[in-house]
C-alpha cells in the first residue's frame, strides 16, 4: 500500500484570519511588487562612527 502525501490545505476563512493577523507574512501574489524592494537601499545596521577615547581626556 502506497502512502499518499498529506497536504494541508487552508480554508479561505483561515487565510483571511492569517491575513488579518499578519498581512506581510503571506507570500506575494504572482507579479506583485514587494514594497520593501521599492525603498532606497540604506544600511540600517551600520554602526555609528566610533572614535577611540584619548587617554587623559573624558570623565
Amino acid at each position: 500500500m502506497k502512502e499518499k502525501k498529506q497536504r494541508t490545505k487552508l480554508t479561505r476563512e483561515q487565510i483571511k484570519n492569517l491575513q488579518a493577523l499578519e498581512p506581510d507574512a503571506l507570500p506575494l501574489a504572482e507579479g506583485a511588487k514587494d514594497l520593501l524592494d521599492m525603498l532606497p537601499e540604506e544600511d540600517e545596521f551600520e554602526s555609528p562612527h566610533y572614535d577611540k577615547p584619548v587617554p587623559g581626556e573624558g570623565p
